[in-house]
């Protein structure tokens, strides 16, 4: 779908590795936004510039992108579980 892509050309993105190794790590989005992990990939990004829309760097940041997202929807709906815990409440929030 995407074509064909000359891998040896993303030798730019090699930080990746190390930043997808750290997400890993992290049990929230909190620890992934206190180690800074998503300003290095967007940094990383950032550096690209043109290249960071080659079809084989697009498919290499695609971890990045599911980790950010993940992070944030998987925090959301604990935060509402809590505040509803507090209130009392054992239903959590319609979205």
């Amino acid at each position: 779908m995407l074509g064909e892509a000359d891998v040896a050309s993303l030798e730019w993105c090699a930080p990746l590795d190390q930043i997808l190794g750290k997400i890993a790590q992290c049990q929230s989005l909190r620890d992934m936004m206190e180690h800074g992990l998503l300003e290095q990939g967007r940094l990383l990004k950032e550096s690209a510039g043109p290249l960071f829309y080659d079809p084989a760097a697009l498919i290499a940041f695609l971890p990045l992108q599911f980790s950010s997202s993940a992070g944030i929807h998987s925090f959301a709906p604990r935060r509402l579980e809590r505040r509803a815990t507090s209130r009392g409440s054992s239903r959590i929030p319609a979205a």
